[in-house]
């Protein structure tokens, strides 16, 4: 697997210097940083998961070296301050980023890249409003619990969505995890690279959505 790892260069002293009414301001400049840079990976065919919003993972298995190097210098044109990366390679997500470096990967293989797209069941029924946050955030906590581990990444995508990315090798996990927790339904994408795999877990969670009756709403 491979992934390429964007650090902001000095972020906490930039936050510091806007004095202390400065968390409105860090949150807009962060979720700026987000939209900016997931466009840019899109464009490639990669995707960026967020990290403490002071770096920004790409997956870049299927992706061109130079369309990488794109993306970092369009996002350091963007990014209030500068950026430094690396490149890792390994047999599962955790053991490439634990294997970053500054040059690149030479000549390592891509990998297809596998994603599972979970889903709570009846969520957009739910009125308390705390109760769907809740939920949301336990599911995405049992999937960190869970899939880290053995070498995953997750990343929660807003809603009640959250992706796991793992080594295609592993998708028996899904169902693992899956078991003993009614209420979630998943979507399984594999592509070439990781926009292709999204695509196809979306259709996948739409094919679901399709064939069932409209939800029951989600009992408290």
């Amino acid at each position: 697997m491979k992934v390429a790892e964007v650090r902001l260069k000095g972020y906490r002293e930039w936050t510091e210097s806007l004095g202390s009414d400065r968390e409105w301001k860090i949150q807009s400049v962060q979720h700026a940083m987000a939209s900016r840079i997931s466009e840019l990976a899109a464009s490639i065919g990669s995707f960026a998961i967020p990290h403490r919003y002071d770096s920004f993972v790409l997956l870049t298995d299927g992706v061109k070296g130079d369309d990488v190097d794109g993306v970092i210098r369009g996002f350091s044109s963007f990014s209030p301050v500068g950026v430094e990366v690396c490149h890792g390679f390994g047999e599962d997500y955790l053991q490439a980023l634990g294997n970053c470096y500054d040059d690149r990967y030479g000549g390592a293989p891509d990998s297809e890249v596998a994603v599972a797209h979970f889903d709570l069941d009846g969520f957009t029924d739910l009125k308390d409003g705390a109760e769907a946050y809740v939920r949301a955030v336990k599911l995405v906590a049992e999937a960190q619990g869970f899939f880290l581990p053995r070498g995953a990444l997750i990343h929660y995508l807003g809603g009640d969505n959250v992706v796991a990315f793992l080594p295609p090798g592993e998708l028996g996990l899904i169902e693992d995890f899956l078991r003993g927790k009614p209420g979630i339904k998943v979507g399984v994408g594999r592509g070439r690279t990781a926009r292709e795999a999204l695509s196809l877990a979306a259709e996948g969670l739409d094919g679901i959505r399709r064939s069932r009756p409209r939800e029951r709403k989600m009992q408290p």
